[in-house]
């Protein structure tokens, strides 16, 4: 479950079924438009055009404007919680261990609702977030969409560049000077940069986007069936 913080392990799985909470739909429905252009891209996960998946009082959940598979939310602290003011997984420190704790188990929750929708799904941070306002990725390893067009995208999601709640937990458990999160998240940072194009599934090398997505089609459908 999650990654192993390897760098170069098989992208982590969560399939653990659980019961479903009530605060989460039964449906995937996400909208059928993209979300309307903000001022400020970086702010867009507060005050921008979002929709909203469920919410538990810990966590709300939305749907990824430009999801990258067939199923991907993000998970947001909501209003209220003892995470709401964070800005970025950076940002995080022992202190809030418990809060991320908290956090993790209704990320997880949600997961376990929005898994009925697909075969798989990853959970995570992205080391070096593109948008403000701390947010855990719930993504299905399918990476079925137009919207995943380049190897950073690629990447950012298949490599341990994305970060497993298991792994901030563990980090944040050992960071006795403040700084070791910061160092693993500069280290992680390099991978969408250093990583080759590879199939998640089997691994095999890919030259390029066009051909990579044209291999994952083939490859998880093999692997499905």
């Amino acid at each position: 479950h999650g990654s192993t913080m390897s760098g170069e392990g098989a992208v982590g799985e969560v399939e653990r079924p659980a019961k479903r909470a009530k605060c989460w739909p039964g449906t995937y429905e996400p909208p059928r438009t993209k979300p309307a252009r903000v001022a400020n891209w970086k702010e867009a996960l507060r005050g921008g055009d979002t929709a909203m998946f469920g919410s538990d009082g810990e966590c709300e959940v939305i749907y990824d404007g430009y999801p990258k598979a067939r199923v991907h939310l993000l998970a947001l602290a909501a209003p209220g919680s003892a995470l709401r003011e964070v800005k970025s997984v950076a940002d995080l420190r022992p202190a809030h261990l418990e809060a991320v704790r908290r956090f993790h188990a209704s990320v997880r929750s949600c997961a376990d609702a929005a898994r009925g929708h697909c075969e798989a799904l990853r959970l995570g941070y992205h080391a070096q977030p593109s948008m403000n306002w701390l947010h855990c990725h719930i993504v299905s390893t399918d990476f079925d969409s137009p919207c995943l067009k380049t190897k950073h995208h690629w990447l950012s999601f298949t490599t341990d560049f994305l970060v497993s709640p298991e792994d901030l937990e563990a980090l944040l458990e050992t960071d006795d000077d403040g700084l070791a999160l910061k160092r693993e998240l500069d280290r992680r940072s390099t991978l969408v940069t250093k990583t080759p194009l590879k199939c998640h599934k089997c691994r095999r090398a890919q030259p390029n986007m066009p051909a990579l997505k044209r291999h994952i089609a083939s490859c998880c459908a093999a692997r499905a069936s």
